[in-house]
């Protein structure tokens, strides 16, 4: 039986509006795992983020009609950019040790959701270090201030004067983006030139290792949105950091990748599908990558081999006559439901 996973912006919605005939396809997927000759599990993997799993899937829900359905697109069908840090053993290893999160909506809910129990958002950190960041922007107000402490106070159980001398961060998370991007700079700077990953910690020097892991989740450089020509990616705040970084202190920053095309995105995007087969008692043949984005979503399953099979359509980032140069897929469609109907006809299900 194959297995599909569809990128989101640019396949299945493009901001709020759904494209390519997406929800019948989607739907039909839901409704066919009832017949056991097209019982095909399916994720919804995409390079962006900033929920909690369940949260992702109730938006799309929304967005595709699905809320008054009987079947819906679960939690278990979403791979957002950073759900692969809710990886037991990563968990497991920083559970109770300060870590960094930055990322947009609700990306400390998922980093705690994941398990990370004294997880920290950049914003919370720039309350309890305002002079650290001489900038006029609203989180930096005094209300906001007060209460980003009363927030970060009761959650951790711990007084400010004790976050001042406890916050010794053990690693930095960018979950989804990054909304100020001049204050995550200079708080990140700081925190990964120290010896102790504290922001007021000596600083290293070039004989001294990196001591605070950084990871990185979504590398696209751009992005399909409600604009005629793509959109700045969160890749951009990485190359940002990385040659302020260089400029000041001579040092390169290293970091774990996650998010299309990289391995550990796909590699953990099989253990859900496969876990999804299991559940849905078939067994895997063949793995389809639809996506629009031949630097990601084309060029990451190229990677995998042939038990992968890259779909590219023109429906976002994409948008040629013909195949894409640089990362050609094995076929190109117009749109998700040409995709859908082609792995069907490959597949001999149709």
């Amino acid at each position: 039986m194959p297995a599909i996973a569809f990128d989101i912006d640019g396949v299945v919605v493009r901001g709020e509006t759904i494209i390519g005939n997406s929800d019948k396809m989607i739907s039909l997927l839901l409704k066919e795992r009832e017949d056991s000759k097209k019982n095909i599990p399916f994720i919804l993997l995409t390079n962006g983020g900033g929920f909690t799993e369940e949260r992702k899937a109730q938006q799309m829900n929304r967005i595709l009609k699905f809320d008054d359905k009987e079947l819906k697109i679960d939690k278990k069908n979403i791979q957002q950019c950073h759900t692969p840090l809710s990886d037991p053993k990563l968990v497991e290893k920083y559970r109770d040790k300060y870590i960094l999160i930055s990322g947009y909506d609700e990306s400390l809910n998922a980093a705690i959701a994941y398990g990370y129990n004294k997880a920290i958002h950049v914003d919370e950190l720039a309350a309890v270090y305002p002079k650290a960041v001489p900038l006029d922007i609203p989180i930096l107000h005094p209300e906001r201030i007060r209460s980003f402490v009363r927030d970060l106070e009761t959650r951790l159980g711990k007084t400010m004067e004790e976050l001042k001398t406890e916050l010794h961060f053990s690693a930095i998370m960018i979950m989804n983006g990054v909304i100020y991007s001049d204050l995550t700079i200079q708080l990140f700077s700081d925190i990964l030139a120290s010896t102790d990953g504290h922001i007021c910690g000596p600083r290293r020097t070039k004989d001294d290792p990196q001591v605070v892991d950084l990871f990185m989740t979504n590398p696209d450089l751009v992005w399909p949105y409600q604009w005629p020509i793509p959109r700045y990616g969160p890749k951009t705040f990485l190359i940002a950091l990385s040659a302020i970084f260089k400029a000041y202190y001579g040092l390169d920053i290293e970091y774990f990748q996650y998010g299309k095309p990289e391995k550990l995105t796909y590699d953990y995007a099989e253990n859900l599908l496969n876990n999804l087969a299991e559940e849905q008692g078939v067994e895997i043949t063949r793995y389809y990558m639809v996506g629009d984005n031949p630097d990601s979503d084309i060029d990451g399953a190229n990677r995998r081999g042939d038990k992968w099979v890259s779909i590219l359509v023109r429906t976002g980032i994409f948008q040629g006559l013909e195949n894409s140069d640089k990362h050609p897929a094995k076929y190109v469609v117009q749109d998700c439901e040409e995709a859908v109907n082609l792995i069907f006809r490959l597949e001999n299900l149709s």
